[in-house]
């Protein structure tokens, strides 16, 4: 055995200081908090040191500005006292040694600092009591010990209880790190502890965590030309540096590769591709992962050109063959495969396939008059031929009128219903007149009555 490396402490520290120093997990970092009082005052500091395991010594120390101070209380007996509030009993770092988390003696919460905050004094700014979530009807009082369990998850001694409380999100800023109050029952046996854990091996029975990756790629299946996000889920034990993200997807060009802890990408093809993510840690350890993304094409909708119609001629409009489970959407709100077209307008339809990717075309109806007026009628009760119809018109458009042979008007109507049968007029030679009120446009022509 070699001899010790020394590192001086940042300040004088009490003779009769006790303290706790805890370790982060890559071993770069340390925390500490050294306890001192006299009979008429105490006082409680917290120091944040880096540490390079390489050569054993500290290469940067800072004291939180903000110490845990307080009074003593004097009894009626000279010789007793109390602490004010002072004391830390319990002190940890979460598993990616970016948060640390304090409990004072004989409280009822845990403070959380934020190490990436900045300077001390932005450290110390960032105290935060963590709310607690209460579970079983179980609230928490009186707390002391954290220690980090194997499983990523803070512990937190109760006082009297037979169980820890639970902080399971540890590296999350608080208020969302989940503190629980009723996290684990001891082991059948093993007695409540006061302030510290049992010392009875893994008496929470905890199961150990190996670190074989940096984690997992959160990324869902999606549709071509969907800005679809990902995601990099690490182990609570890895602090992450660089990400280097690997679409899968040569075609894109350099949008193919990425940076940051959630990126986009956008697929402009269907297809199953590989995305591949290389997560660097603090260490320099680089993990690998990968994941497959399947992403859907879009429906095939194409309602054709635009169209001119003759009026009383409608088109129906179709979507073309779809999967089965497709949904569909017309302008009008309608959710049929087709659409009859009668009117001028924009006809627009939305097809979503049954993986939920979505396509919309549309088109433009123009109605054109293109008359094909009969000359005869035979309203004889057949249900032939029954009736003067405009047909290629729009009858509502156009006035009638309709003259005998000697010129006398025998009928009017100011838009058309397409219902004249010469009710009460002999069979014989008529003429009409036909006036479109929007334009001014006529037509005229004969017609026979024949029954």
């Amino acid at each position: 055995m070699g001899s010790p490396v020394v590192s001086l402490a940042p300040r004088d520290i009490s003779p009769v200081a006790n303290g706790i120093l805890r370790a982060s997990t890559d071993g770069k970092t340390l925390v500490s908090v050294q306890y001192m009082a006299t009979r008429t005052s105490a006082i409680t500091q917290l120091e944040v040191a880096r540490f390079d395991p390489s050569t054993g010594r500290i290469t940067a120390n800072d004291v939180l500005p903000s110490p845990f101070k307080g009074r003593i209380i004097n009894g009626s007996d000279p010789n007793q006292y109390a602490i004010n509030f002072v004391r830390l009993a319990g002190l940890e770092l979460s598993p990616d040694g970016s948060r640390m988390y304090a409990d004072t003696v004989n409280s009822s919460g845990v403070f959380q600092y934020d190490l990436l905050a900045g300077s001390p004094v932005a450290v110390a700014a960032s105290r935060a009591t963590i709310p607690v979530q209460i579970q079983n009807g179980q609230g928490f009082s009186d707390s002391g010990d954290l220690k980090l369990g194997p499983d990523g998850n803070i512990y937190v001694i109760r006082s009297s209880f037979s169980g820890v409380g639970r902080i399971e999100k540890a590296n999350a800023l608080a208020p969302f790190c989940r503190f629980v109050a009723d996290g684990v029952r001891y082991g059948k046996g093993t007695a409540p502890a006061r302030y510290t854990f049992p010392s009875t091996t893994n008496d929470l029975d905890l199961p150990p965590v190996v670190i074989t990756g940096g984690g997992a790629i959160q990324g869902q299946a999606g549709c071509v030309g969907e800005l679809l996000p990902f995601a990099s889920t690490l182990s609570p034990f890895v602090t992450a540096t660089a990400y280097a993200w690997d679409f899968g997807d040569p075609a894109s060009g350099p949008l193919n590769q990425a940076t940051g802890q959630a990126p986009t990408h956008r697929y402009q093809q269907a297809g199953t591709y590989t995305v591949r993510l290389v997560v660097t840690a603090t260490s320099g350890q680089a993990f690998v992962t990968s994941q497959q993304v399947q992403v859907w094409p879009l429906p095939v909708v194409e309602l054709g050109p635009d169209l001119t119609l003759c009026a009383d001629e409608p088109r129906t409009l179709s979507v073309g063959p779809q999967p089965t489970g497709s949904t569909y959407r017309w302008h009008d709100g309608s959710t049929g495969a087709e659409f009859g077209a009668r009117l001028t307008g924009t006809y627009r339809v939305t097809v979503t396939s049954p993986q939920g990717c979505v396509a919309t075309d549309e088109l433009n109806v123009e109605l054109a008059d293109c008359p094909s007026l009969p000359n005869i009628i035979t309203p004889n009760g057949d249900a032939q031929n029954q009736t003067f119809v405009l047909k290629g018109l729009n009858a509502g458009d156009w006035a009638l009128r309709i003259f005998n042979r000697w010129g006398r008007e025998v009928f009017s109507q100011a838009a058309y219903d397409n219902s004249w049968a010469a009710q009460g007029q002999p069979d014989g030679v008529y003429y009409y007149l036909l006036t479109k009120a929007t334009s001014g446009q006529k037509i005229k022509g004969w017609l026979e009555v024949r029954r």
